[in-house]
Formats: structure tokens, sequence, C-alpha cells
């Protein structure tokens, strides 16, 4: 029986019974039509191996990369541990002021990719072998999208709250806070299961990311992957309408006070004063976080807008670029969380002994 092979960015697509591509490694020019021997009878009943595949050798080029990306990795899951830790140490102020669920929902999420990511890229380093691995295919897959949808989801509800908070004069209670934190783990745990249910789902040549292959043609991928983005857009969307009508409503609020102060006692007016500027500083702290984290997917998001658009595989050069902001999220979210916290701050530090555990707890508790 003839089997073809066709050129691909990557190396060849070998095309077998089953429908399904296997990538093999370039051929000489003289071969690119040649004809292939008999298939194992594996690949006739539809299972995949590494038959004529040559990951490895294109794994063990991103080495420095990957050395790199498992620095980050370990850096991220120390101060996620750290945050997390400080978040938990004080229940009764977690209770009082449960809107700090909101960090703690975006620190461990990412805290749990960084861990994965580290873990992942230690064990393909020692045994590539693992390249080839399935189990370890889907759980990336399903690790990445989950925590992804629960960070996403959680700063577009944050986004919603302060905007009814500070523009509607609406607070919602601390169940709502504690349900619509707990919804984005249970929307991201409905995503990580249907990509369990999918037979589908492949692994890049580049195994920095996990699922289906974005310039694939195949109908159900494309459907999903859109689908998928779009709401990834659309909670962006909301979460930038969000701040920049609050940002409108406090400069104007500011406004009003200051011509106030014009006609009235500076004791009558300290009051409203105190409550902008707390709103204000609430607000800039949770814009900070977002804009930090939708700078970071920004890359990834071109990286996946080309290989839709285009349908074929992104330069290497986005992709890595992409890659290095998504592990660079994890870092820079929790250094800017524990900058704009001194109480988190000095009571990381006086855990390493370098505060007196007395100042730590004589901080100000801020919002």
């Amino acid at each position: 029986m003839r089997r073809f092979i066709t050129l691909h960015p990557w190396g060849c697509a070998l095309i077998h019974p089953t429908g399904r591509n296997i990538l093999v490694p370039p051929p000489r020019p003289a071969l690119i039509q040649a004809t292939l021997p008999e298939l194992p009878a594996s690949l006739r009943h539809g299972q995949q191996h590494a038959y004529l595949c040559g990951p490895r050798p294109r794994f063990r080029s991103w080495y420095p990369l990957i050395a790199v990306n498992i620095t980050i990795d370990f850096i991220s899951i120390l101060l996620c541990t750290c945050l997390t830790a400080a978040l938990l140490s004080d229940v009764r102020l977690l209770r009082s002021q449960c809107r700090n669920l909101f960090y703690l929902n975006v620190v461990v999420s990412e805290g749990i990719w960084a861990s994965f990511e580290f873990t992942k890229f230690v064990l393909l380093v020692c045994r590539n072998e693992l390249l080839e691995n399935r189990a370890l295919q889907y759980a990336d897959a399903a690790i990445v999208h989950m925590t992804a949808i629960v960070s996403i989801w959680t700063l577009a509800v944050v986004a919603v709250d302060l905007w009814l908070i500070l523009c509607k004069r609406i607070k919602i209670s601390d169940r709502a806070v504690v349900g619509a934190c707990a919804s984005g783990w249970i929307i991201g745990t409905v995503e990580a299961i249907s990509i369990l249910l999918d037979s589908t789902l492949t692994w890049a040549e580049i195994p920095l990311f996990a699922g289906s292959s974005w310039s694939s043609r195949n109908p159900l991928v494309l459907f999903r992957t859109i689908l998928g983005w779009s709401c990834v857009f659309l909670s962006v969307g909301a979460t930038g309408t969000a701040y920049y009508l609050i940002m409108r409503h406090i400069t104007a609020s500011k406004a009003r006070l200051s011509q106030a102060t014009k006609s009235s006692k500076q004791g009558q007016i300290s009051a409203p004063q105190s409550q902008v500027d707390a709103g204000d500083q609430m607000c800039r702290r949770f814009m900070m976080l977002s804009i930090v984290s939708i700078t970071c997917g920004t890359p990834t998001a071109a990286w996946v807008l080309c290989e839709l658009l285009g349908g074929r595989t992104a330069p290497p050069a986005l992709v890595v670029l992409a890659t290095t902001c998504l592990l660079l999220e994890p870092t820079l979210d929790s250094l800017l969380i524990i900058y704009m916290h001194p109480n988190f701050y000095n009571r990381i530090l006086s855990w390493f002994k370098l505060v007196r555990p007395a100042r730590a707890e004589n901080i100000a508790t801020s919002p």
C-alpha cells in the first residue's frame, strides 16, 4: 500500500487511514515523492504514536529557553506560595475583607499553573520520551485552560463589582463574592473536563502549549477555538469598559468636591473626600493587576489570531514572546499585589526575619 508524504513547515505530513496527519522529520528533496513501507497495524486502528516522528532533536534545540522557563516558574512558585500563605494567615482579616478572595483566586490559579509547568519541563528535560506521552499532553491542556479561565473570570468579576460599588452604590454580599470566586473554578473545571474528553487533542511541535492546533482547519477545532477566544475577548472588553466608567465617575466626583470646597467648610466635605480617595485607591490596585494580566496575554492573542487567520504556524519569534510573557505573568502579578499591600509585604518579610513581627502586625490593613 502506497503512502505519500507532503511538505510541512516543520517536517512532513504523513496521512494514514485514520485521516490524521503525523509529522515526520523533513526529508531530502529526492524523497519528497518517495513511497513508504507498510505502516504498523496500530496506525491502521487509529492509535497515534511516534512512528517516523522526531520531536526530540527539535525539543533539544529549545533547551536554553526551557532553562529560562524553569527558572521563572520556580520564582513564580515561591512568590505565589508566600502570597497565598499571607492571605490565609489572617482568617479574621479575610472574613472582614472578603474581596481579598479575588486576589487569592488569581494567585492560586497562577501558582497551580506555574507549578505544573515547572514539573512538566523538568520531566521533559530528564526524559525526552515523555514528549509522546498522551496523559501528560492532556494534563497540560487541562491545567492551562482551567487556570486561564479562573484568572480571566476573576478579573472580570472584580471590575463589575467595583463598578457596582463606586458607580451604582450597590455592594454585593460576602456570599455573592464567595460564589463569584467559586464559579470561576466551576467554569474552569467544566472546560478542563471537555478537553479531557476530546480525542483530537494534539501537542504542538514546540511543547510550550498543549491543545488542538490553532492552525488546524478542522471545523470542530475552529469552532471551539473561536468560541473560547471570543469569550476571552468579551471578558477583556467588559473589564476595560467597567474601569473606564469607574475612572470617569471618580474624576467627576473629584471635580464636584473641588467645586464644593470653595463654598463649604473643610469638615463638611472631609468624609465624602475620603470615600472618593478610598474608592480611587481600591480601583487603581485592581486596575493595575488587570493591565498587567492583559498585557502579558496580548502576545498570545496575537499568536492565536495569526494561526487562525493564516492557517499556518506563527513565526517562532512570536511564539517565544508569547510564552515568555505568559511565564512572567504569575511573577508580575504576585509582585504587584505584594507591592500594593504593605501588610502582605511586611508579613512575608517577617517570616524570613527581615522585619520585626510587631511591625508587620502594626501595618494598617489596606482594602
